[in-house]
């Protein structure tokens, strides 16, 4: 049985890869129609993981993107409109590996936070030339230690879909 999740979800990654990156203009429209019929609303950063959530989620869930298409997601900073949309989410799925920093500067409600990159934290790729900078006494910091593209990686990708998956069922 594992292996056959394993397995779809492999396949799941590969069509990821050759997937292209574009947002639905009426995203609201079926956030809105699932919680209509009693579905999971799900927000995510990032398009992979919005990508595996309506991949294992299906008809059942209700995926929502709210960063602008125009733009790297890792750097978007929601509105406040954007916030409430996010917080009326019955999941909010994040990345890890310090990828939308913005998380840290709102209230999110934390039992609906699903930081898909957990189970993994230990084998994320450093990066050699992150900037430093200082905000006071504290001493130097670097908001870029790790590479925050983890989906890249097909056993990271994996282990996200995984959390992903376990999510959605317990939701």
């Amino acid at each position: 049985m594992q292996m056959h999740v394993r397995m779809t979800l492999a396949i799941i990654l590969a069509t990821l890869c050759s997937a292209g990156c574009s947002r639905s203009t009426d995203q609201q429209d079926v956030v809105d129609n699932v919680k209509e019929t009693k579905g999971i609303t799900i927000c995510v950063v990032n398009y992979p993981l919005k990508y595996f959530a309506e991949r294992i989620g299906g008809d059942r869930v209700a995926v929502d993107f709210p960063a602008p298409s125009d733009g790297d997601p890792a750097f978007w900073n929601p509105t406040a409109e954007d916030i409430s949309r996010i917080q009326d989410a019955d999941l909010i799925l994040l990345n890890g590996a310090v990828y939308a920093t913005w998380v840290a500067q709102v209230s999110l409600p934390s039992w609906r936070l699903v930081d898909t990159g957990a189970a993994y934290e230990d084998r994320l790729a450093p990066v050699d030339q992150a900037v430093t900078h200082t905000h006071g006494p504290e001493g130097e910091d670097d908001h870029a230690n790790e590479a925050s593209t983890t989906w890249l990686d097909p056993t990271l990708a994996l282990d996200q879909a995984t959390a992903i998956a376990a999510a959605v069922v317990e939701a």
